[in-house]
């Protein structure tokens, strides 16, 4: 979970979305995974609130996916 956000959040392979990689981060925050909330801070800072709400509840959707499996 964590390594994707990363070609999210840089534009490589994907075209660059905000969204999805602080939604990844946020996920693997949730599992434990160090680091993952400090990119999370990062890419905040080029947010809207919006955005951020976005996803969060994205987040929220794949964890519960996650946590079912």
């Amino acid at each position: 979970m964590f390594n994707l956000g990363f070609p999210y959040a840089k534009g490589e392979g994907l075209i660059k979305d905000l969204v999805e990689a602080h939604a990844w981060w946020n996920v693997a925050s949730a599992l434990g995974h160090d680091g993952a909330k400090e990119n999370m801070s990062i890419v905040e800072k080029d947010m809207t609130r919006e955005q951020i709400a976005e996803a969060t509840k994205l987040a929220k959707e794949r964890y519960a996916k996650i946590k079912k499996e």
